[in-house]
């Protein structure tokens, strides 16, 4: 009987797959036209702001790794790294190391993998791997961050636990950088994320509620507070 449901779950599944590619496709989104697909709906949007100017080296890093994310699909039950997305081949840019700054390759990932995060997070889905910074970051508070290190094997992964699959969208629009989660079926869910300060420690929950009430509530992380520099 188990395995029964479980065919019946894998067949569910790929239908769900290629409903998505299909929408996709007729939408011209395979052809290459990033914000084509107006069939998905949207379950988690999230935007940051950056200084510098597109022309920079760490403004075309943001740029190259929002392109690479942008129309990404995960299928039920995949598993999403935002390392092996974005690939290599960058610039040299500031980035935060031990709490301090540096010019080092892939200066400017950890603000694209800390937008993703956030749409991921207003979205529902599951986190896998994340990590904070070592020191403060202008783009997010304190809680909400994600580092990302190819170098030192930080990832950020998350998982898509629902039973239809989920788009990427990412585009830097001047210096806004915005990232969508977006579904072949309506949110039927509301999620709100806050955070809790208590001494030196911030911690982050979800909540997850319906029209029914609140469905459930989860602690995502607890991280270490860090003064300015």
């Amino acid at each position: 009987m188990s395995e029964s449901i479980n065919r019946a779950r894998r067949v569910e599944a790929l239908r769900e797959v290629m409903r998505a590619l299909c929408i996709l496709a007729a939408s011209g989104f395979l052809a290459g036209s990033a914000w084509a697909a107006d069939a998905w709906h949207v379950w988690g949007s999230f935007t940051t702001t950056f200084d510098q100017a597109a022309r920079d080296d760490r403004g075309r890093n943001i740029l190259l790794a929002a392109k690479r994310l942008d129309g990404r699909v995960v299928p039920p039950g995949g598993i999403f790294s935002f390392n092996e997305a974005a690939g290599d081949g960058y610039g040299t840019a500031s980035t935060l190391v031990e709490g301090k700054r540096f010019d080092a390759e892939g200066g400017g990932l950890c603000q694209v993998s800390t937008t993703l995060y956030n749409a991921v997070l207003l979205a529902g889905l599951g986190i896998v791997e994340r990590s904070p910074h070592s020191g403060p970051v202008s783009y997010a508070q304190p809680g909400l961050d994600a580092a990302v290190s190819r170098e030192e094997g930080t990832d950020f992964r998350f998982r898509n636990q629902t039973k239809h699959p989920v788009l990427i969208q990412a585009a830097v629009d001047g210096n806004r950088l915005v990232v969508e989660i977006r579904s072949t079926r309506p949110k039927d869910r509301r999620i709100a994320v806050n955070r809790l300060l208590t001494g030196d420690r911030v911690t982050t929950i979800r909540t997850v509620s319906n029209s029914s009430g609140e469905i459930r509530r989860e602690v995502l992380s607890i991280d270490r507070l860090h003064a300015a520099r």
